[in-house]
């Protein structure tokens, strides 16, 4: 006979199985909070700790405080050290280090609004370029993006220091070949196209390590969703992290390894690799990826139509709008110039038979070569 003590039994459906963070995150609705309050600008959305600075055909543009005072310790130290005869060459290389910069954010910002689906998008400038904003473009767009900004970078870098290396003083920019860091005497010619073009390299290295809002980590999500078009969405986002604790953790190697064997002459380097590495793992928790990934995911789905129903007023679309009217300019005037041609032709023509062939003038002549090169191009056609 069964006892009964009195207590109330709970049945079997009603007991709440105890599941990690993570799992639960992936079981929550799309539109659900993210669980640690990790949230990233959208691309409309200005970043934290940026400040507006204006608006640019249509689209915000934003500034990051870490470049204020990045520019502030420089200036700093430039007041300081560079007051002596023998370090005038730093304010040189530091406007000259300056305005390469502004050139590179400018390459940057081009490709990436050129991409961009949105014509609202938030154009922000951080320490190393634009900052990649989620729901900004496509995954392939994305992708597209990316690889265009780096090989842009690495080419404008590349030719700087091969005109460079090609002049005749370029064995003094530097004894370590084509990747060396160059100095900063910058009197001759050929010294300041090296340390442009390394500053170039420097923008596509910076973009390329996968912090957040940088190229690298949205060339990851990208490929991923690209790439594996069967991943469900908490799988790539399981990849995206892991991955991104991957190259952390191999850069805390790199970090030991310049420990171990590096010898500087002044700052050692080991410690800012360490601190590369802890911002990376810091930010690649599990909801970022979720996050970036299914910015990218509810996107993958409308590519064509997205790519068929751009708006008008995007920059691509106004470039090749400029192409288009400029090319229907040419052909009318072309048809204008080959109406002119016909009504003279018939005159000269007339005189030629009347009066001979002494009787055509210069520009008769040209006429009648113009319009034999145009009814040749027109059978060969």
């Amino acid at each position: 006979m069964p006892i009964n003590s009195g207590v109330p039994v709970k049945s079997r459906s009603s007991v709440k199985t105890h599941t990690h963070p993570e799992c639960d995150y992936f079981l929550m609705p799309k539109m659900a909070p993210y669980p640690d309050g990790d949230t990233e600008p959208v691309a409309t959305e200005l970043p934290r700790a940026s400040v507006p600075i204006g608006r640019l055909w249509g689209r915000r543009l934003a500034l990051s405080y870490w470049v204020l005072f990045a520019t502030a310790a420089i200036a700093g130290v430039i007041s300081i050290v560079g007051s002596g005869p023998a370090n005038r060459d730093l304010a040189i290389a530091s406007l000259l280090g300056l305005v390469v910069w502004i050139v590179g954010w400018f390459i940057q910002a081009v490709i990436y609004a050129g991409f961009a689906v949105r014509r609202d998008v938030v154009l922000s400038f951080s320490l190393v370029g634009i900052g990649w904003h989620q729901g900004a473009m496509t995954a392939k767009r994305t992708l597209a993006a990316a690889i265009a900004t780096l090989a842009s970078l690495v080419v404008v870098g590349a030719g700087l220091i091969a005109i460079a290396k090609s002049t005749d003083t370029a064995a003094t920019v530097a004894d370590g070949g084509l990747f060396a860091i160059p100095g900063l005497g910058m009197t001759p010619a050929d010294s300041m196209l090296h340390f442009s073009g390394w500053l170039f390299w420097l923008q596509a290295v910076g973009q390329l390590y996968p912090l957040r809002m940088t190229l690298g980590r949205h060339l990851i999500a990208s490929v991923i969703v690209t790439v594996g078009p069967k991943l469900t969405p908490s799988v790539a986002a399981i990849l995206l992290h892991r991955m991104l604790l991957g190259i952390g953790i191999l850069m805390v190697g790199v970090a030991i390894a310049t420990m171990r064997f590096d010898n500087p002459l002044v700052v050692p380097r080991w410690p800012l690799f360490v601190l590369l590495a802890f911002a990376l793992i810091r930010t690649a928790s599990v909801a970022r990826s979720r996050q970036l990934v299914d910015s990218l995911w509810e996107r993958r789905s409308e590519q064509e139509a997205d790519e068929e129903m751009l708006p008008p007023d995007r920059l691509s679309e106004r470039l090749w709008g400029w192409y288009a009217r400029r090319r229907a300019r040419r052909a009318l005037q072309r048809e204008h110039d080959e109406a002119v041609d016909a009504t003279k032709l018939d005159q000269i023509l007339e005189r030629l038979h009347e009066q001979g062939p002494d009787s055509l003038s210069h520009e008769d002549r040209v006429i009648l070569k113009r319009v034999s090169e145009s009814l040749k191009k027109h059978r060969n056609s």
